[in-house]
Order: C-alpha cells, then structure tokens, then sequence
C-alpha cells in the first residue's frame, strides 16, 4: 500500500445498530487497517472508561503477549502506568503534537500516550517501541532494539542504554541528555532541541553515532559538554548543529563528515574541528536560510519549524546526496511522530440516520509503511 492516502465513506444499510460509540469504531477500524499489512497477532490498550480494548495498561498486554506480538496503544489524557519489555514486541502509541500539523501528520484522537517510564531488558532484544511522550526511556542489557517516533521531553532523567548492543533511536523529538553505558547506540534523524543549561551525549565504555540529526542549542551554553561527561562519537555525520558555542575538546570521532556547523562563537580548536572532513560552517544570521520556520515558527508545530527551506544548504548536502539533518525527501523525519502503521487522521460519524440511508462515516486514513 506505500504511502497513499485512503479515503472513504462508508454507509450503513439494512439491519444497522446506530448506536455508534466513535471511540469503539476508531478502534476496531484501526484493527482493520492493520489487517491489510501483516498476519500478527495484535493487542489492544486504552485506559478511557468505558474503552473496549483488550487492556487498561501496557504492561498487562506485555504479560498476555507472545514474542512477535503487536500492542497498539490508544491516546489517553490519564497517564500510562511504567511497563518494561521482557518479549519482542513491537508497541506503538499514536504520536504527538497531533492536531499540530495538518492531515495526514495528525490523528483523528488528538491525544497522545504518556508514560512516565519504560524499560527494555534483555528478554525485550528485537523489540520496536513507537509512537510515546515518554519521559525516561531505557535499555538495559538488550540488543537489537529500535526506539522510534518518540516525544522526550525536558524534565526526566537520561535516555539510558546499559550494557546493550544495537540501539537504534530513530525519528523522535527529544529535548533530554543522553548516557551510554557500556552500550552502542546510533541516534537518527532526530530532532534534538535542548533548552536546559547543560547537555551531552555522555559515554561510559560505550560507542554512539550521530547521523543525519537536526540539533538546536537553545541557550548559551557550551555543545557536548556537561559537568561529568566528555562526549565521544564514533560516527558524527550528515547531521546540522545549531551552537552559539562548541567544545569538542579532544574529540574521538572515527567518521566526522558532511555535517552542517550554524554558529557564531567556537574556540580555535573546534573550528579546526570543524572544518575538517568535509563540514561546514555558516554564521547563525543564516538558519534562517536553511528552516522554513527559524527562529520563531509562528503558527507551526514545534517539529514543522526544522523542516529545510527551499534553496537550504542542506538539501542533497551530504556524500550520498541526501539531506543533512532529520528531514529527508523520503523516509525521514515524520511529522507529530505518527507511527509505521495505517493512522486515522479524520473520523467524522453522523449522529443520526435513517432505515433507508443509514449512518454516515467519512474516515481519512494513511497506510505509512515505508518508515
């Protein structure tokens, strides 16, 4: 099915029941869609009164689930109580800034799913989690795991990888620091916007690569550095850097390529770095060149105001002729992080009908199966 829009407009005829609860049809029509993708087994979980899903909470699908399994998480306004991944599962939440941009980058339910906390241990490898506002996401002892479309914002603790191999953290909106632990982590296509007075990517006996990631420093304060943490890469490439000032200090880097430097302030020493490898820097008067929405992004999403302008000099920027940064022509960044999956982006349903003309349901849905 690709990428191409699904429109609809489904009438009820003879022998209707038209008492419609429109979050029960959301829901079973979700279920639907899905059907025309694959064969898994999938779980349903809402935590809204009244809600006809499987569950009330992740962890207890996680308990009923089998690895392989899909759990589908609805939008809620109640929180989602902490679960940690102990099967492979692919667990996928709706998105967020819904109703932010426009069709089909929203969800016809505008409310994300919120977790405070979740973890994926070593029974969880292979898994894919998708699609949270997640404060403190984790991996610890675990391999083979994707982290993708995800909303972290400020105010939690680190976005941990313990003693875990091949994390991939890909396509999310993050505003929160980063710690390795005896990990190796690629983040991708992310947007990292950081608003607090430090940050970094810290290392402890661990690897991490930074590719093709859009990066804003929306303070002062130095880039990858924090109180206790020298950061050190082994890939830095493709990605665009926004920094009033940089402090690589003595960087590790194997690859440091085709990156996109936007700062005004960098000692000796980091502009050395920075020029090498085929990097550019431009002055911060010119980021107003290369997104569509800096600085201030009247009326756009938080994540809109990143997207490359026309004429940006991060289009086709890097050695293989893609884009610097989060946004790619196809299978980048994706908007309000709406997942892999068939996504209902508008669900209108008539209150009332008749015998001879039923109901009225016009459903706009997006298939999304390229990420």
């Amino acid at each position: 099915m690709g990428r191409k829009g699904i429109f609809m407009s489904l009438y009820n005829h003879n022998n209707i029941i038209f008492l419609i609860m429109k979050q029960n049809f959301f829901t079973s029509m979700f279920l639907f869609l899905c059907s025309l993708l694959s064969a898994q087994t999938y779980h349903t979980v809402d935590n809204a009164p009244g809600s006809v899903a499987d569950f009330t909470e992740v962890k207890d699908a996680i308990t009923a689930a089998a690895d392989g399994d899909v759990i589908l998480v609805q939008g809620s306004s109640e929180t989602y109580v902490n679960f940690d991944v102990t099967k492979r599962l692919t667990i996928i939440g709706p998105g967020y800034f819904l109703g932010q941009n426009d069709a089909p980058f929203s969800q016809a339910n505008k409310v994300s799913a919120t977790v405070s906390q979740f973890r994926v241990q070593t029974g969880g490898s292979g898994s894919i989690i998708s699609g949270f506002t997640v404060r403190n996401p984790s991996a610890s002892g675990a391999s083979n795991v994707i982290f993708r479309n995800l909303y972290v914002p400020t105010g939690g603790a680190y976005f941990n990888a313990t003693n875990s191999t091949n994390i991939t953290v890909e396509k999310c909106y993050l505003m929160n620091s980063f710690k390795t632990q005896k990990s190796s982590v690629v983040y991708r296509q992310n947007i990292v916007v950081i608003t607090g007075r430090l940050f970094s990517f810290g290392i402890d006996e661990g690897t991490i690569s930074l590719e093709n990631n859009t990066i804003i420093k929306a303070n002062d304060n130095a880039l990858f550095i924090d109180e206790n943490h020298e950061s050190q890469f082994s890939t830095l490439y493709g990605n665009i850097i926004y920094a009033n000032d940089f402090d690589f200090e003595e960087p590790t880097s194997n690859v440091m390529d085709h990156n996109l430097f936007i700062t005004d302030e960098a000692d000796a020493a980091a502009i050395a770095v920075m020029q090498s490898g085929n990097n550019s820097i431009i002055p911060t008067s010119q980021a107003s060149q290369v997104f569509v929405g800096f600085p201030d992004g009247a009326g756009m999403s938080p994540d809109e105001i990143y997207k490359l302008k026309t004429g940006s000099p991060a289009i086709d920027a890097d050695e293989d002729g893609n884009n610097q940064g989060a946004f790619q022509e196809e299978g980048g960044y994706v908007l309000s992080g709406i997942p892999f999956i068939p996504n209902i982006y508008k669900l209108e349903v008539s209150e009332t009908g008749t015998t001879q003309d039923g109901i009225k349901i016009t459903i706009g849905a997006r298939a999304n199966a390229d990420q």
